[in-house]
């Protein structure tokens, strides 16, 4: 009897012990500054991205229509590695992008910030960086034409495709 009731006493002592002990978080993985997709894509410390490309078929018919536009343009994401936001939108729009031809690594300009939305360039206040993600859509004279800011109405292909039918 003696040996159980010690033995109870050992395993409490050791469970008090393990909630005593009080491990640091491991750390944040972030990206900061202009990135190119390629830093996302079969990143580890990034699985959300590959496997939020894979599960997002865009619809076709927006895809036919974002297809016809043959006017120029080009996009600028803002973005945190560590928002739930962009990591649904971003891998989203990666999809879109590259399903109706888009390049990528030359007409996206893929920018990131830390947690408080600040960059070391200070890239964020020049385009009034509220939320994030923020994508920017451009004409080919560098002004912009529209926004989609944290969230879409429809979907990322429709929303876009309403934008760029503003270009003029």
């Amino acid at each position: 009897m003696k040996k159980l009731i010690v033995l109870i006493l050992v395993i409490m002592g050791v469970n008090n012990l393990d909630a005593q002990i009080n491990f640091p978080p491991p750390p944040e993985v972030m990206l900061i500054g202009k990135q190119p997709f390629s830093a996302l894509k079969g990143n580890a410390d990034f699985a959300w991205f590959d496997s939020g490309v894979m599960g997002y078929p865009p619809t076709p018919a927006y895809i036919d229509s974002l297809k016809k536009i043959k006017k120029p343009y080009t996009l600028y994401v803002l973005g945190g590695t560590w928002c739930e936001d962009t990591q649904k939108l971003l891998p989203q729009l990666y999809a879109v992008l590259k399903t109706y031809g888009k390049n990528v690594d030359t007409e996206v300009t893929l920018y990131f910030v830390d947690r408080d939305k600040k960059s070391p360039e200070g890239t964020e206040a020049k385009y009034d960086l509220k939320n994030v993600p923020t994508i920017i859509v451009f004409d080919k004279a560098n002004k912009e034409v529209g926004r989609i800011i944290e969230s879409v109405k429809v979907s990322v292909e429709a929303d876009l495709l309403q934008i760029l039918k503003k270009i003029k």
